[in-house]
């Protein structure tokens, strides 16, 4: 019997967290997000899969300096303080078949009775390093109404706590 080891590939996604304090000391915000580094047997691939995710993590730096910003203005020394967050974290989901997924979150904080989250999902082709999308990933001929009604059944009986707007099932259906 032969065994042949395949060439395997490994992600890593370390949180880094930079903060920014008042005069006074007290920290007023603080921005996370990560850095990538994979391990691939193509190292051509591996970078323009970490460049493109550097990218996408460093288009939310204005939307982080935003809240640095405003944090600046609102916070009043001597008061009771929360500091602004700004929070990028995508953790991988598929790594086989020459695709890596990640789920990402963007949350942010910037003074309000809750933080904001919103989800967003990559994929990479690991052949190319091109960004994939969904169509590419999955036959939508085949499995895409049974996937739309799988995601509908989910939101709706989740509806009243993700608080979702009316009409959000076309919204659903759109993306078909």
């Amino acid at each position: 019997i032969t065994v042949q080891q395949l060439p395997m590939s490994a992600v890593s996604l370390p949180l880094v967290t930079e903060s920014e304090n008042a005069d006074d000391g007290t920290e007023i915000f603080r921005y996370t997000f990560q850095n990538i580094s994979i391990t691939h047997p193509d190292a051509e691939v591996a970078d323009k899969v970490v460049l493109n995710f550097l990218n996408r993590v460093d288009s939310t730096r204005s939307t982080a300096e935003d809240i640095l910003d405003a944090a600046k203005v609102a916070y009043k020394p001597g008061s009771s303080w929360t500091p602004y967050q700004c929070v990028i974290a995508y953790e991988p989901m598929r790594l086989d078949l020459g695709i890596l997924s990640m789920l990402g979150s963007h949350t942010t904080f910037s003074g309000a009775s809750h933080p904001e989250t919103v989800y967003e999902t990559v994929s990479y082709d690991l052949t190319t390093g091109k960004t994939l999308s969904i169509h590419s990933i999955m036959d939508f001929e085949a499995n895409g109404d049974t996937l739309f009604e799988f995601i509908l059944e989910d939101l709706d009986s989740n509806a009243e706590k993700l608080n979702l707007f009316e009409g959000y099932e076309e919204s659903v259906e759109a993306l078909k």
